[in-house]
């Protein structure tokens, strides 16, 4: 049996990131749209989508050291809530 530790970095992330994208689908007045959010510490970025209910959280990190990952992740997430 496997445990999840709430406590955890990637949890309090995750967390945290799913409330602002539920604000978000409230303040669109849309609660079916679909929101994509970033987190960072300013070290690694990590990025999820909410659509409904569903939040999916994509595993890879990108990380400070490489700007042109972070910067093409940051313009894919952006293109991507422009086709919405």
């Amino acid at each position: 049996m496997a445990f999840t530790d709430f406590n955890s970095p990637d949890e309090v992330q995750k967390t945290y990131q799913i409330k602002w994208l539920v604000a978000a689908q409230k303040l669109n007045q849309n609660e079916n749209a679909s929101v994509y959010g970033i987190v960072t510490d300013a070290e690694v970025w990590q990025f999820g989508k909410l659509q409904g209910q569903l939040f999916t959280k994509n595993y890879s990190r990108a990380t400070i050291d490489n700007l042109h990952e972070v910067f093409g992740a940051v313009c894919s997430v952006i293109k991507l809530a422009s086709q919405n």
